[in-house]
């Protein structure tokens, strides 16, 4: 009886590691996406300068307006 309880006990502790992990994984997720989402908008933004400065210079070959339109 008493290695039944034992077993026990040690599937509970085994379970609560499982679900802390479980935990610690879902927001080194919500991490990812977070940082993801920043990197999308920062590149977004940083395109869009980009663009609008080579238009309003007009230096830029139109290859490269439409290279930097295509990466967002």
């Amino acid at each position: 009886m008493a290695a039944l309880r034992e077993e026990e006990e040690q599937k509970s502790q085994k379970m609560e590691k499982i679900e802390a992990l479980s935990r610690e994984i879902a927001a080194l997720s919500d991490t990812i996406r977070a940082t993801e989402k920043q990197l999308r908008a920062e590149t977004s933004h940083s395109c869009s300068t980009t663009r609008l400065q080579w238009k309003e210079s007009s230096s830029a070959p139109c290859w490269m307006i439409h290279s930097c339109t295509q990466e967002l």
